[in-house]
């Protein structure tokens, strides 16, 4: 099989070899590779084209990383312009801001360093109730250098940074794991949408019933780490919905003397007191 681009026969070892520094081939089963124009070098063995000849000051030396690694790997010779992927070992990582695939340019000129995380310093990290947005998150255990996150514990809200790499944070005001307990088993009695009878909840997890009129839908209990919020029935037909559903299948059925009656019906329906 002839050698490929960026490769020449070697008849020693009867091998497909890549081209030296400085040389390329960019045709297909030749025996040898053509050296770069004066002046000009290549950044890496096996070039496939003359454009890979640059001049010396474009090349560029991957610089290590102390704490991680880097794809090319450390002291690689590759284009001011490749992007250089930055991998941090466990228990550090890239600023809060920072981006992992950087040029080699960059890298060299500005450090793309892995800093020590912060770790959170209470009994259990994994206790916490932190809020982004309007999102609760379980079991954030530390935080990246330069990160800000809102957290609450208590009635109070506040706000806690990794300013300086590896350092201890303490969060005001939060409990450990034994003090936040399960949600108990609560009935619910709703005029509007029927009665529930929720079941013992994880906290930061949703409880699940199916809808009292149309169990094909389901109705949704949020457990926080103070006990159970409101309950969410966006899915759930009301009282008054599923009765004219009902009414509506009656009168179907019913001859002309008795519209009356139904008409009776849906008026008296419709001023049932929605109050749950």
């Amino acid at each position: 099989m002839p050698c490929d681009r960026g490769e020449f026969y070697n008849s020693k070892s009867n091998t497909c070899d890549p081209c030296p520094l400085n040389e390329f081939n960019d045709e297909v089963g030749k025996t040898s590779c053509v050296g770069c124009p004066y002046g000009k070098v290549t950044p890496r063995i096996g070039s496939r084209r003359k454009n890979d000849c640059i001049s010396p000051s474009e090349v560029c030396v991957v610089k290590g990383e102390s704490n991680g690694r880097r794809s090319p790997r450390y002291q690689t010779s590759v284009t001011a312009d490749s992007l250089i992927q930055t991998f941090c070992q466990d228990g550090y990582s890239l600023a809060w801001d920072g981006i992992p695939s950087r040029t080699c340019a960059f890298i060299n000129r500005t450090p793309n360093r892995c800093h020590e995380v912060c770790k959170i310093a209470i009994p259990d990290a994994k206790a916490v109730i932190f809020y982004q947005g309007t999102v609760e998150v379980y079991g954030k255990e530390f935080l990246k250098y330069k990160e800000s996150v809102k957290y609450k514990c208590s009635e109070k809200t506040d706000t806690v940074t990794c300013g300086v790499p590896g350092e201890k944070l303490t969060l005001t005001g939060c409990e450990d794991r034994a003090k936040i307990t399960d949600c108990s088993e609560v009935k619910e009695e709703s005029k509007v949408y029927g009665n529930y009878n929720w079941p013992v909840t994880k906290p930061s997890s949703n409880a699940k019933l199916p809808c009292y009129y149309n169990n094909e839908s389901f109705a949704r209990k949020f457990c926080s780490a103070t006990g159970f919020k409101g309950t969410d029935f966006s899915s759930c037909s009301s009282a008054v919905a599923n009765k004219i559903k009902d009414i509506a299948k009656e009168a179907k059925v019913v001859t002309d003397d008795t519209q009356d009656s139904i008409s009776d019906k849906i008026q008296s329906t419709t001023l049932i007191r929605v109050s749950s």
